[in-house]
């Protein structure tokens, strides 16, 4: 019911609106098939290049913190490389300890620690830093504490390549770099391990997101009842304009003990946003403008031509004049269907003409045969007239032959 409903709105609708509901239709179409194709695929794009774009960020930061206590790596290969150190593990030299390890070493270098095993992985000489704030002190003292419980002899002496990493102790993070003792050539047993560690403090990580440009922060998931994923993005709960990229870091032990999270502003993804909505807002006036234009022409080139030609024979109707013409210009199918229109005009005055000149015969031809039906009928009154005054005659001559006595004759 409804569809013939619609059906009969539209069949009766008038032409130039029929024209201006197809071309809204279209353009309302070309619009949402627009949207869809930009949301379907440029805005997963934009978000695909977001997600590369932090990943990357992560990949960065990581490797910022690794390069910002890289002198950490590179002092402690140079001392366990060293001959004075590989004699120390075994002798333990006070004019080694009075020389090398003083505060200026911890000042200069920028360690906070520096521990010595032997080769059986027994901790012969530690010491840390009392340069520090009393604050910082009890932070250093407590995370080196939990380092030397930490470090067993299986991986003391493990300990054959260099390796370096962070730890986590609650909420605060050691970077600890090992290295296996050797002479100063470099090769031949080694007799021992040094390690030297620093205490990661807000300058270290305000000195990195400088460097980087990154807002990041680092976290112990060790007790974690969270499950974290190695290289998740996700939206920041908080700010909708901001993600999060998190990744799990190997620590100095080899466990995935270490969150690493970088935070970045949806730029990429925004301006995406923004250029779709431009493309979008482009084409709805794109589409305003070709309505307008497609408004105009139909005006001038369809609706004025074929209201002048239905003017003109309403016109034509109303004076019933067959001998007026329609007029169209150019060479258009409104001219062939006004020559069409007057050839049928043409047609029309001719028959009327026929039809009125063979009126004209009948009615005077219907005239003719009144006039003679009326001499007819004046004739046919005279004969009546005649045998009835033939009768009367006949009936005085009887009557006069019976006075004067002679017989009837009956043929008189």
């Amino acid at each position: 019911m409804q569809y013939h409903i619609t059906e009969y709105i539209i069949s009766t609708m008038p032409i130039s609106k029929k024209v201006i509901l197809l071309i809204i239709v279209l353009n309302i179409l070309t619009v949402l098939g627009l949207y869809a194709i930009l949301e379907i695929f440029i805005t997963d794009r934009f978000a695909a290049i977001e997600k590369n774009e932090i990943l990357q960020d992560l990949s960065r930061a990581d490797s910022s913190i690794s390069e910002r206590f890289k002198p950490i790596v590179v002092l402690n290969k140079d001392w366990a490389n060293w001959d004075d150190s590989f004699n120390f593990v075994s002798d333990l030299n006070q004019d080694f300890i009075n020389t090398n390890l003083v505060n200026e070493t911890f000042t200069n270098s920028g360690i906070d620690m520096i521990l010595f095993y032997d080769k059986d992985g027994q901790l012969v000489f530690s010491k840390i830093s009392s340069i520090l704030s009393k604050e910082e002190t009890a932070k250093l003292a407590e995370a080196f504490l939990w380092l030397v419980s930490s470090l067993n002899k299986d991986i003391v002496t493990s300990v054959d390549i260099p390796k370096s990493g962070l730890v986590a102790n609650n909420n605060e993070f050691l970077y600890i770099s090992a290295h296996p003792i050797y002479p100063s050539v470099g090769s031949g047993e080694k007799n021992g391990a040094l390690l030297m560690g620093h205490l990661v403090n807000s300058e270290d990580l305000l000195s990195i997101k400088e460097s980087t440009k990154l807002e990041f922060s680092i976290k112990n998931i060790s007790d974690s009842r969270t499950s974290y994923g190695t290289n998740e993005v996700i939206l920041d709960p908080e700010q909708s304009k901001q993600i999060v990229g998190r990744t799990k870091i190997t620590d100095f032990f080899g466990s995935e003990s270490i969150l690493l999270k970088v935070t970045s502003p949806r730029d990429i993804y925004i301006q995406g946003r923004t250029a779709i909505r431009y493309v979008l807002l482009t084409t709805v006036l794109i589409s305003f403008v070709i309505l307008v234009s497609a408004l105009i022409f139909i005006e001038l080139v369809l609706i004025k031509p074929l209201d002048k030609i239905v003017n003109e024979v309403a016109l034509i109707k109303d004076n019933k004049d067959f001998t007026l013409r329609v007029h169209a210009e150019g060479q258009s199918e409104f001219r062939a269907l006004s020559e069409n229109i007057n050839q049928l005009l043409d047609t029309l005055r001719e028959s009327t003409g026929r039809l009125r000149r063979t009126n004209e015969s009948l009615t005077q031809q219907s005239q003719e045969l009144v006039q003679k039906s009326q001499e007819l009928e004046k004739m046919n009154q005279f004969m009546v007239g005649r045998e009835v005054r033939m009768a009367q005659l006949k009936q005085q001559i009887k009557e006069l032959q019976q006075r004067l006595g002679e017989p009837e004759n009956n043929n008189a």
